[in-house]
């Protein structure tokens, strides 16, 4: 009798245990971003503003997408996550996403010189990728840019900063 109350109470305390990390686990599936088109869209992107005055946004991009957001430095992830409507994770491993959820990773921009692009399709985020502002700078699109909507001038700044702006 004492050898199964034992038993039970190991099956519990196990289960009390396990049933948090398999919750955390599903949400780390769910808002996993592959990031799959990551290094294709920053090579077209560069490749693109080194080499045209004008551009659109499907010139650089492999996917389909919607919306995107351009966020700039210091804002915290609950934040982006509040304007784009959604959780994501772009972390390659679990104990990435555990971290990112932490309180330690809560301002994934905390430089002056990054900020982060984000494209969505059927309000799920299809790519996140952080750019330098020393190289192209996004920032001086202040709304969100939708599909139709997508050319963009180039200007160059100094000897290899680009700014981009939404054309006229």
């Amino acid at each position: 009798m004492k050898g199964r109350f034992k038993y039970w109470i190991i099956i519990f305390v196990l289960t009390i245990i396990i049933t948090p990390i398999v919750i955390s686990y599903v949400g780390y599936l769910k808002y996993n971003v592959s990031n799959e088109y990551y290094n294709e869209f920053k090579e077209r992107l560069f490749s693109t503003v080194y080499k045209k005055k004008t551009f659109t946004m499907d010139e650089v991009t492999n996917f389909k997408w919607e919306k995107l957001y351009i966020f700039e430095p210091y804002l915290p992830r609950e934040y982006m996550e509040k304007e784009v409507g959604s959780k994501w994770t772009n972390a390659n491993s679990y104990l990435g996403y555990l971290y990112q959820r932490s309180r330690l990773d809560e301002y994934p921009l905390l430089d002056e010189t990054y900020h982060k692009l984000v494209f969505i399709n059927d309000d799920k985020v299809v790519l996140d990728i952080t750019l330098d502002r020393y190289d192209i700078d996004f920032l001086p699109i202040k709304e969100i840019v939708s599909v139709d909507r997508t050319k963009l001038t180039v200007q160059k700044e100094e000897k290899n900063k680009y700014l981009i702006k939404l054309s006229e």
